[in-house]
């Protein structure tokens, strides 16, 4: 399973603010999440394709570049 994003690492993604990210979600527009705790997460797949979506998939970054999606495993 890949790591959940957080709203910055959403955001860093996007290239917008976290200001920006907020009145996305505000207006309906941003890529869906669901809430752990008081926090909104974001799985990556469903960014990336949010993206490919909305900005066609010349606009996607590498998936090793995603926070959370690297191709090294962690110990353990």
């Amino acid at each position: 399973m890949e790591k959940q994003l957080s709203a910055q690492e959403v955001a860093a993604l996007l290239s917008i603010s976290l200001r920006t990210l907020e009145k996305l979600i505000s207006a309906g527009e941003a890529p869906p999440y669901y809430w752990v705790g008081r926090s909104r997460r974001w799985e990556p797949a469903i960014v990336r394709t949010w993206i490919a979506q909305r900005y066609g998939a010349d606009c996607l970054p590498p998936e090793d570049e995603l926070p959370g999606t690297s191709s090294t495993t962690r110990p353990g």
